[in-house]
């Protein structure tokens, strides 16, 4: 069954039965306001702007015993960054500027322009009642966005 009116694709082939994907793009941020944006198609991931720490990455305790590490990112570096996820999937070796790579990087920043167009705004969550710390028994006294 399928409705036009739905916003995502159908992957229950893919869930029960592994059949290839029919995802092949995935965006992983867009915030103006927070100047950070990235976006994954096939094997690149493109981030613009801002790195925060979040983008942190650890490796699950079988691949440290095989001497993958964690990889830390600094506070507030800025990109470009284009990455191949599949080949490097810590993210060290930062494709942007390669010859190469251009008109993968010029696709990519292309569909993250068109997508920019449908940002929704994040909330200020101090004017949103629902994420009051009191809410939630001022657990870690942090404004949560109520959805979570």
């Amino acid at each position: 069954m399928t409705d036009s009116s739905l916003d995502g694709i159908d992957m229950w082939q893919s869930i029960s039965t592994g059949a290839a994907s029919p995802r092949t793009e995935f965006v992983y941020d867009i915030d103006s306001g927070g100047n950070s944006f990235a976006i994954r198609d096939g094997d690149y991931k493109l981030r613009l702007g801002k790195r925060a720490s979040k983008d942190d990455w650890f490796a699950p305790a079988e691949m440290q015993q095989l001497g993958v590490v964690t990889v830390n990112a600094s506070e507030g570096e800025t990109g470009p960054y284009l990455f191949n996820i599949r080949e490097d999937p810590l993210e060290t070796v930062n494709l942007h500027g390669q010859p190469e790579y251009t008109s993968i990087e010029r696709a990519m920043r292309r569909r993250l322009n068109e997508l920019k167009l449908e940002e929704v705004p994040f909330p200020n969550l101090e004017d949103l009642p629902s994420g009051s710390p009191s809410t939630y028994g001022d657990y870690g006294r942090v404004w949560m966005p109520g959805w979570c």
